[in-house]
């Protein structure tokens, strides 16, 4: 068979069996099944409390749920709200479990529509088993649609997805996102430099995330009777192979002297347990970033990782729309430069990506950049031409800074962003 099937609403199959065809494409003619509205639609309301939906304000509609198959493979669709581009939303993200028989499924969309602590529940039992990692799960940020694949256990054609689970359907504002923590271990390291290593966890559970771009994980372990936790922000395997298994996590660790957590981390064997995952957090939308035709990066030590994610996004818009990614990457000397050949590399394979590395504490034989982050650092990052002001060079070409680092480092970027008069709409600080 060539091709995916397109497959009815979920809620339909506990109707009477139908012919194949009929069930996944309706009678010529007919238009196809929907689910009949809720008598009592729960709405969300913006102060925190639920309320019944009125005739004084439309209520918001549910998210719907579709399904496709191929002979070994069967795809999840569940479409939620639109996301507006207005201050105060959030990028949705989701997170799939998968009980060990296989056919339990629960698909999970915090910030649904973009409102914040906002989650709608799916939970499904499958006709048949599927296998685990799921092999894709997407997120479009706009649309708020969500796809969720997994690889059939049997190649065969389904008659139907299976049916809803009991507590199916279910929106409500999150309340647990700060307890929520999932078990993880360690499968592999990458030495980077002399004291940071990448780490790829997996999830000791049946559980994966997406993770939105610009946001990070919450690790936590239990040491000496005491409960340290970090923000991590996740990253990809490398620059150049930026795929992985949906249910792994790769984190870039700076080991230092008297950091409990991060010595810890480092420290770590093979299959090694101890250590749990958050949710993920943060409030980055990185649908900013689509009209900048330039993008500003200016980062410290391990402040480059929210940046490894911000660049591939961007570098791999299919519109091209940004011409240039500049980044600015402050470190002491030139052995704590981070993945500073992948960047090399990268600026040779795309020439709108460049990168400028500056020392604080370099060596005599150094020929780049030397001091910390200052104004003049900042305005070369925008002024190509001499004579150029702030001002001008921001009208000239729309532009976007990120700032990550030690958190004196982007108070005092900040402060130096507003001197030069750069708008608070056209920059993000990341912090946590």
């Amino acid at each position: 068979m060539v091709g995916p099937l397109r497959g009815g609403l979920l809620f339909s199959a506990s109707k009477p069996m139908q012919p194949l065809t009929q069930l996944l494409f309706g009678k010529k003619g007919e238009k196809a099944d929907m689910p009949p509205p809720p008598a009592k639609a729960i709405e969300y309301n913006p102060s925190g409390t639920p309320s019944l939906s009125s005739a004084v304000a439309p209520k918001p509609s549910n998210p719907r749920l579709d399904w496709f198959q191929q002979l070994g493979a069967v795809t999840l669709v569940l479409y939620a709200r639109q996301v507006s581009r207005i201050p105060g939303k959030l990028p949705p993200w989701v997170r799939v479990t998968l009980d060990d028989g296989g056919t339990k499924v629960s698909i999970l969309v915090c910030n649904v529509g973009g409102e914040p602590g906002l989650t709608y529940e799916a939970r499904l039992e499958l006709s048949a088993p599927v296998m685990w990692p799921c092999t894709a799960v997407r997120v479009h940020p706009d649309s708020g649609k969500v796809e969720v694949t997994f690889k059939k256990a049997t190649d065969v054609i389904w008659k139907t997805f299976g049916i809803p689970d009991e507590a199916h359907g279910v929106i409500s504002q999150d309340v647990q996102a700060e307890s929520e923590f999932w078990p993880v271990h360690l499968v592999e390291e990458t030495q980077v430099n002399h004291n940071s290593k990448v780490l790829q966890f997996k999830f000791s559970t049946r559980v994966c995330f997406t993770v939105p771009v610009g946001h990070h994980f919450r690790v936590q372990k239990d040491i000496q009777g005491v409960i340290v936790a970090r923000s991590y922000t996740p990253i990809v395997p490398s620059l150049k192979s930026y795929l992985y298994d949906c249910d792994s996590i790769y984190l870039m660790v700076k080991s230092y002297p008297d950091g409990a957590l991060s010595s810890a981390l480092c420290n770590l064997e093979i299959e090694q347990k101890g250590f749990e995952v958050s949710r993920p957090v943060g409030n980055f939308d990185a649908r900013c970033l689509s009209d900048a035709s330039r993008l500003c990066l200016i980062a410290a030590g391990t402040g480059i990782t929210p940046m490894v994610r911000v660049i591939l996004h961007v570098l791999a818009d299919s519109r091209k729309y940004c011409k240039l990614v500049k980044l600015a990457f402050f470190n002491k000397t030139e052995k704590d430069i981070l993945w500073k050949e992948q960047f090399s590399s990268l600026s040779q394979e795309d020439e709108r990506f460049h990168v400028q590395h500056i020392l604080s504490e370099a060596s005599d034989d150094w020929s780049g950049t030397r001091g910390r982050i200052r104004t003049d650092i900042i305005e070369s990052l925008l002024i190509e031409k001499e004579g150029l002001s702030v001002t001008d060079a921001l009208k000239q070409e729309p532009t976007f800074f990120c700032v990550c680092g030690p958190t004196p480092f982007t108070e005092t970027t900040k402060r130096l962003l507003d001197e030069i008069k750069v708008p608070k709409s056209q920059y993000h600080c990341f912090l946590g």
